[in-house]
């Protein structure tokens, strides 16, 4: 997945390049905290049952898939439509919510790029981009196996439009869960250290 969600990012190329960003060390680093993401070990996985070489982001992007799949029937069962466009979008800030919390605060917080790459000739606009650029491409990942499904269904159940506009406020939903979860760090590194936190 990781290959065209890339191609997608070559398409901001010249916009990276007038940043005066390298764009052959942004997507190394890029390509290379993604590959780190497939081998890091999830919350929601035991550790007894854990193997290094195990795709535990596709595991759990497949698990969210099936989440989508209860979702989609739900929509189409539902008679009303303001009621069904409720549950899914309190369905993706719950579970985004919770996905972020639980799982983001080692991307989010993860201070290791200042001691390996930047000692490195790199610099801090290349490293910066490429964090933001990882960080949007994980959300992504996990958006999409969330809502993939219940688009298809709201799109055949409701029209094309519908479909398109929903993909909007997904984003909207999304923001809103991100911003949740800030506010949630804010607060533990308010009363708390970031060591703990993590």
């Amino acid at each position: 997945m990781e290959t065209w969600l890339l191609k997608l990012v070559h398409l901001f190329d010249k916009m990276f390049i007038r940043q005066g960003i390298d764009i052959q060390q942004m997507y190394a680093i890029v390509e290379t905290k993604m590959l780190m993401d497939k081998r890091r070990v999830y919350v929601t996985w035991r550790q007894d049952s854990q193997s290094e070489n195990n795709n535990h982001l596709s595991m759990i992007l497949g698990g969210y898939f099936l989440f989508g799949v209860l979702v989609s029937i739900i929509v189409f069962v539902v008679p009303s439509f303001m009621l069904a466009m409720i549950f899914v979008h309190a369905y993706i800030v719950f579970m985004m919510g919770m996905t972020l919390i639980t799982d983001f605060s080692s991307i989010l917080l993860d201070t290791t790029d200042n001691q390996i790459v930047l000692p490195k000739p790199v610099n801090g606009k290349t490293l910066m981009k490429a964090r933001q650029i990882h960080l949007v491409l994980y959300i992504f990942q996990f958006t999409g196996a969330l809502v993939i499904l219940p688009l298809v269904t709201i799109g055949v159940k409701y029209g094309i439009l519908t479909g398109i506009t929903f993909v909007f406020t997904t984003v909207l939903s999304v923001w809103l869960a991100i911003a949740f979860t800030w506010f949630i760090y804010l607060l533990f590194l308010r009363f708390s250290s970031e060591e703990r936190v993590r």
